[in-house]
């Protein structure tokens, strides 16, 4: 008699952990223990685990103020934790993905978003957060091109690459890349 094949679905998730600048840091390997009763490190994180983009103002302008607040107010942004807007899911609560200021110390001060200005506004995701990560991409991608739009500006990948086809794909192409690294398949499981 044949014994029947199964394919088990396996999924690594890590605890989410902010970076300011993940444009800096540099990939690194982690090995593991095969010693199940020693406690795991945390994972550690590479500029492949996020998505950012940056929404730039145009030339010697800025995105100031009220004006800031009430636009990202009206795109369902609000303000949270490490004093930067985020998105979240109306289900769950759990940020979808986040919105700093480009503009250093990166962080608003939401007691005094009259006198806020800032030259542009970095968008991102940690691509760990998610389970489906590439729905959580195009919103962002969208949101992006939305507040781009009404805020007058225009997007950037994290290398300073305008946004155009070749910027799309190779975000894609990393999504897909992380997704797919998520599963582990077992053929001989029984």
């Amino acid at each position: 008699s044949r014994q029947k094949r199964k394919t088990q679905v396996v999924r690594q998730k890590s605890e989410p952990i902010f970076h300011a600048d993940v444009s800096t840091q540099k990939e690194q390997v982690v090995i593991s223990d095969p010693d199940p009763d020693k406690p795991k490190p945390e994972p550690k994180q590479s500029a492949n685990d996020f998505v950012v983009m940056r929404i730039i103002a145009p030339d010697k302008e800025s995105y100031a103020g009220y004006e800031l607040l009430q636009t990202l107010l009206a795109h369902d942004f609000r303000f949270g934790e490490m004093d930067i807007f985020h998105r979240y899911d109306k289900e769950s609560g759990t940020v979808l993905f986040s919105l700093a200021s480009a503009t250093l110390p990166g962080t608003f001060d939401i007691n005094n978003m009259g006198t806020c200005n800032c030259h542009g506004l970095t968008l991102f995701m940690r691509l760990a957060d998610h389970e489906e990560p590439m729905q959580i991409f195009d919103s962002l991608l969208d949101t992006a091109k939305v507040l781009a739009d009404d805020l007058g500006g225009t997007i950037w990948n994290e290398d300073r690459r305008m946004l155009d086809q070749v910027v799309v794909d190779a975000w894609l192409t990393r999504v897909r890349n992380y997704e797919n690294s998520l599963y582990s398949y077992d053929l001989f499981e029984n």
